[in-house]
């Protein structure tokens, strides 16, 4: 045993140099673990933990093991710390009543588009209805239809029927009023035409804004004018982030191959152009002696890159996933700056660390934990590669083998990336793409090598009216990445519905990833067994059977056969669509196709040894109570005059929130969301409109 212990020990000292990588993944630790609670705890916890766990550190300094576990465990609460403070500086107002109709006024702040309209974010709100004080800092309104002479920094006026932020579609889902509590978004709500605009000079934005806004806006316009639509709403999509014009069936094609975020924004595009500015740069002052041999030109490279990523940034309308991007990037052109070697995976660790410090909840978001473990992985690879790399990238000439060399590196860097992605997607999507590996190794190497390069050079260019020297053979390249999008969208079983792991599951899948990751010794491949096992959890995964919305206008069953049907609303809502992922099924049911009786005081159905009913009118409640095992009310009941086994009405519904049921071996099992929400600052309770 000691020898083990002892080998155990070498291992570590021989990875000394890997112990700072940890410190950013034991704060995700600290952080998921305070989110995961059902109540809040106080402020003070997280510093005593961490405070608690330095002291014993420094007392058991001696004994290597148990240094290096205190240690871990102060950066577990510290990242509790980080999460709990976030919370407790948040002091934005919600709402907690429906306001039907109100006149609002505010700033745009944000335009994101929706497939039918717009979706925009107002600060500086005024509401008729609500006094300034319990006026939210935030407020996000939907536009049926898309305005474009709405821009960010107008102040607009409109009137809207405003809601308090919505809880989560169903127990243990994603939970919109965490998000929205966060973004200090304190109400919902849908606009009314007509919506009553100020031009920016008169919304108070400076004169930079309201050039910037319009710089944006012809610079979408000029890009587009020189293709022919679709490509040109993609092809501007990759400099200024405006994807509203794109068709809902490209977007459609684009998700099922898995390809969709190539038309977004991403680290990806932000990392290709801060690579292509600084090894571009540097190659021509590299050409011109006097300078190269005289001065430091990689530095000067280094900074002109670091300029172009941030004005890049800024045109692509500071998306957060090109901001962590642009973060990364800082620090390894700072480096250069600094005469610093600028290894990548500590560049990645920092980064984390940082954006986890300043902004806890980002670290439970899918594009956080994408884009840093597809980061990860990659830089991970290359280190484990390198020397083979040296070797064959050094070989002279550029015949048959170097051909097959680059184009088998970048097989192996898409596939490592989908490994290191994949699992994140079926967590938080429940979506597995079947051909997204095939997809993305033709796409992506056709958006970094060559769409990107040309849409830079064709932006450039604009100036001089010469763009259409770029931008005549981008089409065609737009053109071929929205083919291949199409056709593996129409190859069969393109996309699978599958089970997510479960948040433990998924936590030891994702420190198994990350265990591969950071360790350079042979027990790095220990992970894999980590990763494995999180991820079988799935297997057990159990559908509901019943799904009701928080107001009961929603109500869902999964029939004896696995099919999903809507006994009440409308089965496109973001509910019914979310419960249908959660039940593994793409769609419902026509109802005429099932076996439920409905008329116009609500639905009865038989379904695995339960009779359900579903009550519109409360005068069918007394034949449906004698009869029924499970009732399901918009109106409140009288449980001791109904003999029903278990009622789920308005009462129960306000109270905790819409709930899920399991019928399992003649038991009936009750979840609702507020329940598994738990008692936490972003858990509103609701109450009834006062209109």
């Amino acid at each position: 045993m000691k020898s083990l212990y002892g080998k155990f020990l070498s291992i570590l000292e021989l990875e000394h140099d890997r112990y700072i990588l940890w410190v950013p993944v034991c704060m995700a630790y600290g952080i998921a673990w305070y989110f995961s609670l059902k109540y809040e705890p106080p402020l003070w916890a997280g510093a005593a933990g961490f405070a608690v766990s330095c002291l014993l550190a420094v007392m058991m300094r001696r004994i290597k093991f148990l240094l290096y576990l205190f240690i871990a465990a102060a950066c577990v609460a510290a990242g509790f710390f980080s999460a709990t403070w976030r919370t407790h500086s948040i002091h934005s107002p919600f709402l907690r009543a429906p306001i039907p109709f109100a006149d609002v006024t505010g700033k745009i702040v944000e335009i994101a588009p929706t497939p039918k309209g717009s979706k925009i974010l107002l600060k500086d709100v005024t509401i008729s209805k609500i006094l300034p004080e319990d006026t939210p800092e935030h407020v996000s309104i939907t536009l049926r239809n898309y305005d474009p002479s709405l821009v960010t920094g107008q102040i607009v006026s409109t009137r809207a029927g405003l809601f308090p932020p919505p809880d989560p579609a169903l127990p243990g889902g994603f939970d919109f009023s965490r998000y929205f509590y966060f973004r200090e978004t304190g109400a919902v709500g849908y606009g009314i035409p007509p919506f009553v605009t100020k031009s920016l000079k008169d919304s108070g934005a400076s004169d930079f804004e309201i050039w910037f806004s319009e710089f944006r806006h012809r610079l979408t316009e000029s890009i587009r004018s020189y293709f022919h639509e679709p490509a040109g709403a993609v092809a501007a999509a990759f400099i200024t982030g405006e994807t509203r014009e794109i068709p809902d069936a490209i977007n459609n094609d684009m998700r099922i191959a898995g390809l969709y975020h190539l038309l977004a924004v991403s680290g990806m595009n932000l990392s290709v152009v801060a690579g292509l500015v600084f090894f571009s740069l540097r190659f021509l002052l590299a050409a011109i002696p006097p300078l190269a041999l005289r001065y430091p030109i990689k530095k000067w490279a280094a900074m002109l890159a670091l300029i172009a990523s941030y004005i890049y940034l800024r045109v692509s309308g500071s998306p957060v996933s090109a901001e962590r991007a642009f973060f990364m990037v800082s620090l390894v052109f700072i480096a250069i700056l600094l005469d610093r070697d600028p290894t990548p995976m500590r560049s990645v660790a920092i980064a984390a660390f940082c954006i986890m410090l300043y902004e806890p909840e980002a670290a439970l978001t899918a594009s956080f934990q994408l884009s840093f473990s597809a980061t990860a992985a990659l830089i991970a690879s290359y280190e484990w590669g390198t020397g083979w790399l040296a070797k064959r990238s050094s070989e002279e000439g550029f015949g048959f083998r170097k051909i097959v060399f680059y184009f088998s590196a970048v097989i192996v860097t898409s596939f490592i990336a989908w490994c290191a992605t994949e699992p994140f997607i079926i967590y938080h999507f429940n979506q597995f793409s079947s051909y997204s590996l095939i997809a993305n190794t033709i796409a992506e190497p056709l958006v970094s090598f060559i769409l990107m390069p040309l849409v830079i050079a064709g932006v450039l260019l604009l100036p001089f009216h010469l763009a259409w020297i770029a931008f005549i053979p981008m089409q065609y390249g737009v053109d071929l990445l929205l083919y291949i999008a199409r056709w593996t969208a129409q190859l069969p079983h393109a996309m699978w519905i599958v089970p997510n792991p479960g948040d433990y599951g998924f936590a030891f899948a994702m420190l198994g990833g990350i265990w591969i990751y950071f360790w350079r010794a042979g027990w790095r491949w220990l992970g894999i067994i980590l990763v494995a096992a999180g991820m079988a959890t799935a297997f057990s995964y159990q559908p509901p059977d019943i799904y009701i919305s928080g107001d009961a206008k929603h109500v869902a069953v999964r029939l004896d056969d696995g099919k999903m049907a809507m006994i009440r609303g409308r089965a496109t809502s973001v509910s019914a669509q979310s419960w249908a992922r959660a039940a593994l099924e793409s769609g419902y049911m026509d109802k005429e196709d099932t076996p439920m009786q409905c008329d116009r005081k609500g639905c009865v159905l038989r379904m695995r040894g339960h009779t359900l009913s579903v009550l519109k009118d409360v005068s069918a409640l007394a034949d449906d109570c004698a009869t029924s095992d499970i009732i399901v009310a918009s109106f409140a009941v009288e449980k001791s005059s109904c003999a029903a086994n278990l009622i789920v009405d308005k009462t129960m519904l306000d109270e905790n929130g819409g709930a899920n049921i399991w019928l399992e071996n003649g038991n009936v099992i009750l979840k609702q969301t507020r329940s598994e929400q738990g008692i936490r600052p972003w858990v509103i309770q609701k109450v009834e409109s006062e209109e």
